[in-house]
């Protein structure tokens, strides 16, 4: 079952957002700046791109997730790094 569509806004620096089963949120992420932080837990991800407001991490060939976000943001402005838990913790660089 896919997650209702929402709006997560990241209102001041140094926000979390878990997801829990990351390929299925399906919301739009607003005020991503560095500091926050987005937990793909148990998640791992091996890399990841950005074309048209969309966020795509992937392990391996498998895409884990599918970001939506609000924002200029390139491909280089996002960081992937392990949340020492098994999955991927998203900063912006």
């Amino acid at each position: 079952m896919r997650s209702a569509w929402t709006t997560v806004d990241f209102l001041k620096d140094n926000g979390l957002l878990d997801l829990q089963v990351p390929i299925d949120f399906k919301g739009t992420i607003e005020g991503f700046v560095n500091g926050d932080r987005i937990d793909l837990l148990k998640t791992p991800a091996t890399g990841e791109s950005f074309r048209s407001g969309v966020l795509t991490v992937q392990n391996g060939s498998a895409t884990v997730a599918e970001l939506h976000f609000t924002g200029s943001y390139t491909t280089d402005s996002f960081h992937l790094v392990s949340d020492s838990h098994g999955g991927t913790l998203i900063t912006q660089r």
